[in-house]
């Protein structure tokens, strides 16, 4: 039997097309409304002993089933046999190809038993439309191929694929209405200037170019910030998942590219103002541009300080600024504890950014300037190494003022 479906390819195909013209609908969509556009992909599957023109064959036989139940839709056909059907490479092909939905449909076995896996999703509602499995015994000629309903698959298609609505710009470009649901007061980016902002109710609309894909960032004082990719091809609703911050984050950082610091934070308003425990080591630092990698001073630094989040926020970055008081311990390793002689206080204040690198993760710059009190400014200088003051130092008979001072580093929402 497989030789004869073989053999017939030809005139098989050629009574699909007569099929398919004489069942076609020309009625176009009303105005206002297009028709949905669905990727059909066909391919063989486990030990299916189909040949590719078998495959070609089964694939056009299923699309003009569709096209004959329903104008509302467009069958977009595969123009080969992907090696990955999983559903993300699906929508990447569906999205390629300009279409909103698609087909999948897996054949395994023979003509003489065939077995269809047939799956369809729509990628406007973001839903699964089917996923059923469809069976076929022999038949007899090619023309019976030809007149296959496949009911199964048609029903639940020509069923949920309907027109889209959509608007007309002015420079004929069609457009759909996005509408963005979100908390109250979310600003939302990526849709076109301005920004969107979310009203009382929670939705911000705007009437978009499609097919198209576009990456939206949505940012809320007090709440991660949210980017999602999303395919618009007709009117459709996308609702954002946000998170409030969390009020503790731990963060790992390096004070002037050489030594490293840990700090934990608490936040009693989330994004707006933060309380910081920092403690940053001079044991061990490294010397970038000096004659020796490594440098040591026996001091450790902890100190506290507070800021707050400044009111605008860009898309990606969280600017702050904090200002704090710093406690320096001479030789930690050793008992007991005792504070630094050359310099045991110091005030500290900065100005930073923090990158958002995930929902909870981050890189961060501050300019950290920093006034060290001490009664022995000479010597203190002297510590800083031999001749001159390094650059950024500024030195008063009672403070020793850091000027050139930065610390850089990862802070992780716990």
């Amino acid at each position: 039997m497989m030789g004869s479906m073989k053999s017939a390819g030809a005139v098989c195909a050629m009574l699909l097309v007569v099929v398919f013209s004489a069942g076609a609908q020309d009625a176009g969509p009303p105005d206002g409304q297009a028709a949905r556009r669905l990727l059909l992909v066909v391919t063989r599957a486990g030990n299916s002993t189909l040949a590719a023109n078998d495959i070609q064959l089964l694939s056009r036989s299923i699309l003009m089933q569709v096209q004959k139940a329903t104008s509302e839709v467009v069958v977009v056909e595969s123009p080969g046999s992907p090696a990955d059907v999983s559903q993300t490479a699906l929508e990447q092909a569906a999205k390629g190809a300009g279409a909103d939905s698609w087909l999948s449909v897996a054949a395994s076995g023979s003509w003489t038993a065939l077995k269809l896996g047939v799956k369809s999703f729509d990628l406007i509602s973001s839903s699964m439309v089917m996923d059923i499995s469809v069976s076929r015994g022999e038949w007899q000629s090619a023309l019976d191929l030809a007149l296959e309903p496949w009911d199964e698959i048609v029903r639940p298609v020509a069923g949920h694929y309907h027109f889209v609505q959509t608007v007309a710009s002015p420079q004929g470009a069609r457009l759909a209405r996005l509408t963005i649901a979100a908390i109250p007061g979310t600003t939302i980016d990526g849709l076109g200037s301005p920004a969107l902002v979310a009203d009382e109710n929670g939705t911000a609309s705007r009437d978009v170019p499609v097919p198209r894909e576009y990456t939206l960032h949505a940012r809320l004082r007090g709440h991660s910030v949210v980017s999602s990719s999303i395919f618009v091809s007709g009117d459709r609703v996308v609702k954002l998942e946000q998170h409030p911050i969390s009020s503790w984050a731990l963060d790992f950082s390096l004070q002037d590219q050489a030594y490293p610091g840990v700090g934990l934070s608490w936040s009693p308003l989330p994004g707006i103002v933060a309380i910081e425990l920092q403690v940053t080591s001079y044991l061990v630092g490294v010397s970038l541009g000096t004659a020796e990698l490594f440098s040591s001073a026996p001091v450790t630094d902890v100190a506290l300080q507070a800021g707050i989040y400044l009111p605008f926020q860009p898309r990606l970055i969280r600017a702050y600024t904090m200002l704090g008081v710093s406690v320096r311990i001479d030789s930690p390793l050793q008992s007991p504890l005792s504070l630094d002689a050359l310099s045991p206080f110091a005030v500290k204040a900065m100005v930073g950014g923090e990158l958002a690198l995930s929902e909870r993760g981050s890189f961060f710059l501050e300019y950290a300037p920093a006034a060290y009190f001490t009664a022995v400014p000479l010597l203190l200088q002297a510590a800083l190494g031999p001749g001159n003051a390094p650059p950024g130092w500024l030195f008063t008979s009672g403070v020793g003022f850091n000027l050139l001072s930065f610390r850089a580093g990862f802070r992780w929402q716990l």
